[in-house]
């Protein structure tokens, strides 16, 4: 069992679980969110968002917590061998009080690759090793300003990555990172952008990012652009959106003239589609302006100026020029981000604003993300540095940088610029990863940036219970039904059908997905195809961040048609394609969307295995560090074939945050093994395992 919470801060014991990193898709279009203050079964009042289930959210559970310097007292010794000085040694190998006087009795426990243990001042420490070891990157500077210098988190040596862009008087004009703040960026909206939780604007959020802990987003809470679509509507919206617009300039640029600029920066855009989609392309006679769709509609080939655009412009003066607008990236980035370039040498020698500006022109379609900008960077071009996309760039032999030429999208040619920037949610070191949290330690590992709490610092963590439910009041206050397809089969509070408080104890009280009698999930008035299905929601709850674990906590007592299925025979679906059944799941709603982080594919399906059928499931929140969240508990029967069991039932559900976590609390948290004899190890450190055959 998960003792975590029981302790104090500095030694609470690990704990969690391994949760599935599926997240699979939820069509929520259907879904009818009612508050229930009790057992009344009262009929859904309040249809939830169409949502896309937000894509690889996983548990955290593959991210390990990176190496950190280990603090030495003996700060002489450490200034000593810094400064390349010899420590004097001895013969002898230890004195009387068990101390040292040489380099050869010593030997530390915990030492990092980078590290040695020296004798000094009659004391075992931990020094760093010289050069080229390392183990951190600011000790691999090697004075060379057109080298990236880090310290390679695996061998822990230091690597010097050629900076191919880098020119004698290269000049960052303006250069914008949001990490923590909008860089004086100028900001003026439309007067219809809404209030509340609905208004639209800019504002940094980590939700999405190129690089780094954040970036810039225009859009509302529920990640929309739709004023209408507030928290108390569940982001759906009410069909009364309002026009919305905004521009973010910058303070005047002056462009060098004997000197080619251009500027770059990263885009997620997700907008309403072109009119193509709508009406099809047509042939018009001539080309429609940079904002316009050629389409066939009312009978004729016309240009159909496009809402939703957003576009890049170069203010000169009183002169406003376009250098992109988002039509020709078809008004989206596909799911991801995109690098956009252009070309500033028409203004080299003037004084100029960047300006980007985005308008919907009314309030209809407006139920898309938005537009993200991150790592805006304006300067001067090296000469090498000119390319065109059929020539391509020289490869710089670093998987996490980009070698393709950026073409500038307001040049009528192939022309760009070979900018080598990291690829997307990549790393080169783990300055590239800082989330501006004293409590976290920043690593990046094989180009993956890791964010994990610094379990050294108790002090930023303090244990807390953010939800509590033993389900002994007979009612589910504070719960909200979801998606119930069912009158007679959904969420209930059953008294007595709980888990035993002591051996041999009488039941406590439990929250089931059954009928009346806690006695079955089979709904017989359904469809041959359907079977009873349904969410309940806890209350929308913030979720702690700093050196803390977000953890759900709950025991499972599961009786499905899988019961009394090996595990070795548990294959759900049993037909690929088809829809899974008779299936728990633990889903995250935040944002519009929800996320599944656990099933009960852990344990084949039921937990009717061994002397008690109560199984703890432990899942880790910690992704949604920060955020407010509703954490939900899904049932799918799947069809109405054999649903005569008792279906899930849970007991003494919380939601916690604790100061550590391990990958597991016990078998019971680990997947199943191929061999359906073996029992999944479970060790504090390495976390699950099957055992070697």
């Amino acid at each position: 069992m998960w003792v975590g919470l029981a302790c104090a801060a500095a030694a609470c014991e690990d704990g969690g679980t391994t949760a599935q990193k599926d997240t699979a898709k939820t069509d929520v279009s259907d879904i009818w969110l009612p508050d229930i203050g009790g057992d009344s079964g009262a009929s859904d009042s309040a249809q939830a968002t169409d949502g896309v289930i937000a894509s690889d959210t996983g548990d955290g559970s593959d991210i390990e917590p990176g190496d950190t310097d280990i603090a030495v007292d003996a700060v002489d010794a450490v200034d000593a061998v810094d400064a390349g000085a010899e420590v004097t040694e001895t013969t002898d190998a230890a004195d009387s009080t068990g101390g040292c006087q040489n380099d050869a009795p010593c030997s530390l426990p915990g030492l990092l690759d980078c590290q040695a243990a020296k004798c000094v001042d009659g004391q075992c420490v931990a020094v760093d090793k010289p050069a080229p070891w390392c183990c951190a990157d600011n000790s691999c500077d090697d004075g060379n300003s057109c080298t990236v210098d880090s310290c390679h988190a695996q061998t822990a040596q230091c690597q010097h990555i050629a900076d191919l862009t880098c020119c004698a008087g290269k000049q960052v004009l303006a250069a914008f990172d949001f990490e923590a703040s909008l860089d004086g960026l100028t900001i003026v909206d439309g007067p219809t952008n809404g209030n509340g939780s609905g208004k639209v604007g800019w504002k940094l959020s980590p939700d999405r990012k190129h690089a780094g802990a954040t970036a810039a987003y225009f859009g509302n809470a529920c990640k929309k652009y739709d004023t209408s679509a507030t928290q108390d509507n569940l982001c759906q919206g009410d069909g009364n959106a309002l026009a919305v617009s905004t521009e973010l300039a910058t303070t005047e640029l002056q462009l060098p003239e004997s000197k080619k600029s251009h500027v770059h920066f990263w885009l997620f855009l997700d907008t309403e589609p072109p009119h193509t989609q709508t009406f099809g392309a047509g042939t018009c006679a001539a080309p429609c302006p940079s904002d316009s769709s050629c389409v066939f509609f009312n009978g004729k080939n016309q240009c159909l100026p496009e809402k939703d655009l957003l576009t890049l412009e170069v203010v000169v003066g009183t002169k406003v020029t376009p250098v992109f607008v988002s039509l020709s990236i078809g008004k989206s980035t596909a799911g991801g981000w995109q690098r956009v370039a252009a070309d500033l040498s028409p203004f080299a020698g003037k004084k100029v604003k960047l300006r980007w500006r985005f308008a919907t022109g009314t309030g209809a379609k407006n139920g898309f993300e938005g537009v993200w900008l991150d790592d805006i960077v304006i300067e001067t071009v090296c000469p090498a540095a000119a390319c065109s996309t059929a020539s391509g760039c020289s490869a710089d032999s670093n998987a996490c940088t980009l070698d393709t030429c950026s073409p500038y999208a307001n040049s009528d040619t192939a022309s760009g610029a070979c900018l080598y920037g990291v690829a997307p949610d990549c790393c080169l070191s783990s300055a590239d990863c800082s989330d501006n949290n004293a409590c976290t330690t920043d690593t990046c590992t094989a180009g993956t940036c890791g964010n994990v709490p610094d379990a050294s610092q108790p002090a930023c963590c303090t244990p807390a219970g953010l939800v509590a439910d033993s389900f002994e009041s007979g009612g589910l206050t504070g719960w909200t039904a979801v998606g119930l397809n069912s009158v007679g089969v959904r969420w209930r509070a059953l008294s007595g059908a709980g888990r035993p408080t002591v051996p041999a104890g009488p039941p406590s009280g439990a929250m089931a997905f059954a009928n009346e009698s806690g006695t079955s999930y089979a709904d017989e008035g359904l469809d041959v195809d359907v079977g009873a299905k349904g969410s309940i929601c806890t209350k929308p709850t913030k979720l702690a961040e700093g050196t803390v674990y977000n953890l759900a906590r709950f025991w499972l007592k599961l009786d499905t048609e899988w019961s009394g299925v090996l595990p070795s025979a548990y294959v759900n679906p049993p037909i690929e394609g088809l829809a899974k059944f008779d299936e728990l799941k633990v889903e995250v709603f935040q944002g519009g969307l929800f996320a599944t982080v656990w099933s009960s594919d852990v344990f084949a399906g039921s937990t009717l295995t061994g002397p008690d059928p109560w199984k703890e499931v432990v899942v880790d929140l910690s992704y949604w560090a920060g955020k407010t969240v509703q954490v939900c508990l899904t049932f799918d029967a799947g069809d109405k074939q054999q649903n005569d069991y008792a279906g899930p039932a849970i007991d003494d559900f919380a939601l916690e945050v604790a100061c550590a976590k391990s990958d597991c609390s016990g078998p019971q948290n680990c997947p199943n093994c191929d061999d359906a004899l073996a029992v999944p190890l479970c060790d504090e450190i390495t976390g699950c395992s099957c055992p070697a055959p």
